[in-house]
């Protein structure tokens, strides 16, 4: 009987081999493309709409198609092969389980991409149609949005091809429409009634993403004033914070009554609020001035130094003080942590100004970082902070 670590070293063997011809009869990469996919940028929650809007801004039919040639082998001849070796080589199934878990994350990876891109990827679309077949496919929701944003279809094109892929009782935007919101920086303003509806779901995981999706649309989404203010006091944990942060952002003369539940919700709710606490109080100002003191502790604990920059951006947009320790809170963070609060810091050491000249050597590092959008505002900060463009509230 062929052990263990032999069938091991035959699978192995085997796909080295896939690799190797597939290298040599492929067409060169485009380092563009291979950069926005590497491993630097897999944490997708980490990934925002912008930054991958303003990286694909220069792109042309190449690098689309690029990443259509790169989408078919995951879903293709990849796929295809593994599935292969989990049905008749057993032992190589715990190998197979994050190899498969590193392809989901790369499709999801490329359609992120191509739905940022909408009808500039046209070229691309050859490449999703077959993630749309299937309904039982952990992609079907990423590709009808991605295919609808190819061909450039509103939301009605896109609850209808739903219905059609799905079944007609499921056939509404309830699965897509979240992910909308999260993946395009401007989503259509058709979607602000549907989410306002689907506020008053049954279901708890769609009343939350209801709730984070109206945050993006922020005054244009006043109209859902009355009900956010409603789900403040929901019963579940993970509708209250997510309420509280849309509340902050679509209605701001509310902004008091949310930032306090948002505190509330920080003391007593098990579920995790930072990154919508930060946001919340970044975006409210002199509003949030009740959350200082929990903000305060928050950036003078040493364990919690990743979120150390948000706090300090957040404080600064509240009372305007600059201080040390809050200059390099920002400085190090806008070099080190995830997307959306480096984009955080870069932004509140801009507004700081000459104050902040502290961190100038940090901006001018990030005016060389591999993402556009990052470059440019570094770059944006750092004139401010040199020539004295920005605010000098004192410290």
């Amino acid at each position: 009987m062929i052990s263990r670590a032999r069938w091991i070293a035959v699978g192995i063997l085997v796909l080295l081999a896939t690799l190797v011809v597939g290298v040599l009869l492929g067409s060169r990469p485009d380092s563009r493309v291979e950069a926005l996919l590497s491993g630097e940028y897999t944490n997708d929650s980490a990934i925002e709409a912008e930054v991958v809007e303003a990286e694909v801004a220069a792109w042309g039919d190449r690098q689309f198609l690029k990443l259509a040639e790169a989408l078919s082998r995951e879903v293709g001849f990849r796929k295809r092969f593994r599935s292969w070796l989990w049905d008749h080589v057993p032992p190589l199934r715990d190998e197979l389980n994050p190899i498969a878990g590193a392809s989901m994350d790369r499709q999801g990876r490329i359609l992120r991409i191509l739905t940022a891109a909408g009808t500039r990827a046209k070229v691309a679309e050859s490449a999703v149609l077959p993630l749309i077949s299937d309904p039982n496919s952990e992609s079907l929701d990423a590709a009808i949005l991605a295919l609808a944003r190819l061909r450039g279809d509103g939301p009605a094109a896109v609850q209808l091809q739903v219905s059609r892929v799905i079944s007609a009782s499921a056939g509404d935007l309830r699965r897509i429409a979240p992910l909308w919101c999260s993946q395009v920086s401007e989503p259509p303003a058709e979607l602000i009634p549907f989410l306002i509806r689907l506020l008053s779901s049954r279901q708890e995981q769609e009343r939350a993403a209801a709730a984070r999706s109206l945050a993006m649309f922020g005054s244009r989404a006043s109209v859902a004033a009355a009900p956010l203010r409603d789900m403040l006091a929901d019963r579940s944990r993970i509708v209250r914070p997510r309420a509280a942060l849309a509340l902050g952002l679509v209605a701001p003369e509310f902004a008091r009554e949310a930032v306090a539940v948002m505190m509330e919700q920080q003391r007593t709710n098990s579920s995790w609020t930072g990154d919508m606490a930060h946001r919340l109080y970044f975006e409210a100002g002199p509003a949030a001035i009740a959350a200082v003191p929990l903000l305060n502790a928050e950036l003078s604990r040493p364990t919690s130094k990743v979120f150390h920059g948000a706090a300090a951006a957040a404080l600064w947009r509240i009372d305007h003080r600059v201080t040390p320790e809050r200059i390099a809170a920002l400085a190090w963070d806008a070099e080190h942590g995830v997307q959306r609060n480096q984009l955080r810091s870069i932004q509140a050491l801009g507004e700081m100004g000459p104050a902040a000249s502290g961190a100038a050597s940090a901006l001018e590092r990030l005016t060389h970082h591999r993402l556009v959008l990052i470059r440019q505002f570094a770059g944006a900060a750092l004139n401010r902070v040199s020539k004295g463009a920005g605010s000098t509230t004192g410290s």
